[in-house]
């Protein structure tokens, strides 16, 4: 493992990904982890740590990410200084749809557990359970 070749990967105070090397060499800003993640592996060379931070960090250098997410940056900070208001209604609605998909994940997540126990329990694992209703969402 490399001691001086590292990558630090979290979120910054926007939410958006960085990927940061050690040295400062070269670092990013991502719209998805695993594009942070896909770019430290291409980045840095074979068998050097990623480290995942909890707290957030700035990329204080050029950007060599999403170019997308730099215009989405810079977008953000002038919607904040021309409607602030805004702005804190449009983060407090994505923080609830991110907690609306998480339920409804783990809504599905369960009821394919629930089934599976089902089968397991009625046919020991020897049959699946099948019926038209699977394909529609669980009310």
């Amino acid at each position: 493992m490399c001691i001086r070749d590292r990558f630090y990967i979290g979120q910054n105070t926007r939410g958006f990904w960085v990927a940061h090397e050690a040295d400062g060499r070269s670092g990013g800003l991502f719209l998805f982890k695993r594009s942070a993640v896909r770019f430290a592996h291409k980045s840095a060379p074979a068998g050097c740590a990623i480290m995942f931070l909890n707290e957030s960090f700035e990329l204080d250098l050029e950007n060599r990410g999403s170019r997308l997410v730099e215009s989405l940056t810079a977008a953000i900070d002038v919607a904040e200084r021309v409607a602030p208001r805004l702005v804190t209604f449009l983060a407090m609605a994505h923080i609830e749809w991110r907690k609306l998909s998480a339920q409804i994940y783990r809504a599905i997540v369960s009821e394919r557990r629930n089934r599976a126990a089902i089968e397991r329990e009625l046919f020991h694992g020897q049959y699946t359970l099948s019926s038209k209703n699977d394909d529609l969402p669980i009310p």
